[in-house]
């Protein structure tokens, strides 16, 4: 019996034995006394990684600790980027490393995130990876990602996980970068088809469409909604659903709705602003989201719980048909 639970007991991580006392000491001691914290990682570092409660040590030391002294985090990684990015913990620890890590140290796991950049953009967890590269990464490695959107625009806008990427290319990319995926959609194909037309009705592309609504100015924007008015009107003879509503709204109200709640005035005869900021998983430090580095919670998470593959993430806020009239489009 006593052999027995002693193999049980070397079979758990070390960090999760450690993890509450470990968690809470990285904040309070001096730095050889973090190192000799963390040393009790080295073991089982990537088992940690991939623990529940034994990622938030590892994102507490990368965040903490002189790297000097988690270096061994770093060495782990090698050759690891592809699978920990893909997992619901690993993908937390990475983004952390691109945070608090020195540019060599971050180089090593840029190198192999870049390698396989176009699997993680649509995957459930990496595209979470591959969208803090977008908004807080050097513009050369923000382009070489806003590269690879733009070559499959189309087929990304309408993934439920990629059109997040593609979102945060439009609202941190440069302006030749959005000028360019407005030409795509815009443009119309050799079969007379309209790509804007087929992200309007989709039910990810449409808040791509809500997102330029948002970013472009002036002229730019006002060329972008001359170019959606007839295929809204060629939708609206079908087709009436919520996403149109949206884009509708946005059309008529500004860009400065898209980041508003939604509200219906006493004279219940201006239009009702969307807010559509909800569609994108936000890169904050909510508890239980992948970007996270606080422990587990019981509270509501600030964003749609990420393992649940079977909702879309989107949202938008219903419509009281009778307080708001239909919008007639002057002039056509």
């Amino acid at each position: 019996m006593g052999a027995e639970l002693f193999r049980r007991w070397d079979s758990i991580p070390r960090c999760v034995i450690i993890d509450a006392n470990t968690f809470q000491a990285l904040e309070h001691v001096l730095a050889d006394q973090q190192a000799e914290l963390v040393e009790e990682l080295q073991a089982d570092v990537l088992k940690c990684v991939k623990d529940q409660n034994g990622n938030h040590v590892v994102q507490k030391a990368i965040e903490r600790v002189p790297t000097e002294h988690i270096q061994f985090v770093i060495e782990a990684f090698r050759g690891q980027v592809h699978v920990l990015a893909t997992h619901p913990y690993g993908c937390r620890v990475i983004q952390r490393i691109l945070e608090y890590c020195k540019p060599h140290d971050q180089a090593v796991v840029l190198e192999e995130l870049h390698q396989c950049a176009s699997m993680l953009i649509t995957d459930q967890y990496g595209n979470y990876v591959t969208q803090h590269v977008i908004q807080h990464g050097k513009p050369e490695d923000r382009a070489k990602i806003i590269k690879i959107i733009a070559a499959q625009l189309l087929t990304l806008s309408k993934h439920k996980f990629a059109s997040n990427v593609v979102e945060k290319s439009i609202q941190f990319g440069t302006d030749e970068q959005r000028k360019a995926i407005v030409a795509q959609l815009t443009a119309i194909h050799s079969d007379g088809t309209s790509p804007l037309q087929l992200m309007m009705k989709d039910q990810y592309g449409n808040y791509v469409i809500q997102k330029l609504l948002a970013q472009l100015k002036g002229a730019e924007r006002e060329a972008f909604v001359e170019d959606i008015k007839p295929q809204l009107i060629q939708l609206k003879k079908f087709n009436y659903g919520k996403q149109i509503v949206a884009i509708e709204k946005l059309i008529f109200t500004g860009p400065q709705s898209y980041n508003t709640s939604a509200s219906v005035s006493a004279a219940q005869t201006m239009p009702i602003e969307i807010n559509s900021t909800a569609a994108t998983p936000m890169l904050t430090n909510g508890q239980n989201s992948p970007q996270s580095s606080s422990l587990p919670s019981t509270n509501v998470s600030t964003i749609d719980d990420p393992t649940d593959s079977t909702s879309s993430g989107k949202t938008i806020l219903d419509i009281n048909e009778k307080s708001c009239p239909e919008v007639v489009i002057n002039g056509v």
